[in-house]
């Protein structure tokens, strides 16, 4: 299977996000000296891409965060918390999400479970979450890799974030937010970075060298 280092990554997400790929080069360089991108390295030496790293660099180029900002913007995204999330099919409730402690551990509570569908682990922070979901799709260990309709609006206030994943009959949606404070309240203005499933598909896509 083919490695996709760094910088042909930098490249494929300047492509998706139509940004100038010194742009993207420059971020994901940043992101790797604050060590929230892997090192990369070119020819047979280079240390191949993963969720984290095309996720991190992927979501400053498309919110248009520069490369002064990047890293703490990076870091505030990867470290949001579980604040919420259910999954309903045939309309019934079939998983409601645990809530966080402050140390970022699960709550115990008898009946419920961290694996709302298959091969899917819910995680406490935002970070390991979904860079899970995009190495899932990469590796190809979901059965509905090629289906169902994903969402990720990330508002740059707190910042928080909702995942909707809808397939068939079932609908998941997964909240996190900053510090773990999450308010129904809207601000008066805030800036929304969206990704669908097409582009996360792109993403498993640039991993394998597609």
């Amino acid at each position: 299977m083919a490695v996709t280092n760094s910088r042909q990554m930098a490249q494929a997400i300047s492509q998706v996000f139509d940004v100038p790929q010194v742009s993207a080069e420059v971020v994901s360089r940043t992101l790797m000296e604050h060590g929230l991108r892997a090192s990369g390295g070119r020819g047979r030496g280079a240390t191949a891409m993963k969720g984290r790293d095309i996720f991190n660099v992927a979501i400053t180029v498309a919110s248009g965060v520069g490369m002064r900002d990047a890293p703490g913007f990076v870091k505030s995204v990867e470290e949001m918390r579980l604040v919420g999330g259910d999954m309903f099919a045939d309309e019934l409730q079939q998983w409601e999400a645990p809530s966080v402690r402050r140390d970022g551990t699960f709550h115990f509570l008898m009946h419920l479970v961290d694996k709302p569908l298959e091969d899917m682990k819910v995680t406490p922070t935002f970070g390991p979450f979904i860079s899970a979901w995009i190495d899932g799709l990469f590796a190809d260990v979901f059965a509905w890799r090629e289906a169902g309709d994903l969402e990720l609006r990330l508002s740059h206030v707190g910042p928080t974030a909702e995942f909707v994943f809808k397939d068939q009959d079932r609908d998941l949606r997964l909240h996190y937010a900053a510090h773990g404070q999450f308010t129904e309240k809207k601000p008066d203005w805030e800036r929304v970075t969206i990704i669908r499933g097409d582009v996360f598909r792109k993403f498993a896509e640039i991993l394998s060298g597609v």
